[in-house]
């Protein structure tokens, strides 16, 4: 006997993304309102794997398929950046 359960049901892991952004500002002059900010950000900042889950690739989530379960694409790993504006 077949179960019930509807097509396309299968779902692959959640995604566990944080980013984080940091920043400061120096005063030169507060006549002017000139000031110097600097910014560091940081995208998946824990470094978790996070599969991508979808027809083109990812986790084959379509329990039909003989690549059913398997790994192919992953997010991108850990990214940072930084930045810096003067304002004068």
């Amino acid at each position: 006997m077949w179960g019930t359960l509807g097509h396309n049901a299968a779902r692959g892991p959640g995604r566990d993304n944080w980013n984080i952004a940091l920043f400061k500002s120096f005063v030169f002059s507060e006549e002017r309102g000139s000031r110097l900010e600097f910014r560091a950000e940081s995208f998946n900042t824990f470094n978790h794997t996070q599969f991508q889950a979808d027809t083109t690739g990812g986790i084959h989530n379509d329990i039909g398929d003989a690549k059913f379960g398997q790994i192919s694409q992953v997010f991108d790993p850990r990214t940072m950046q930084l930045g810096m504006k003067l304002i004068f």
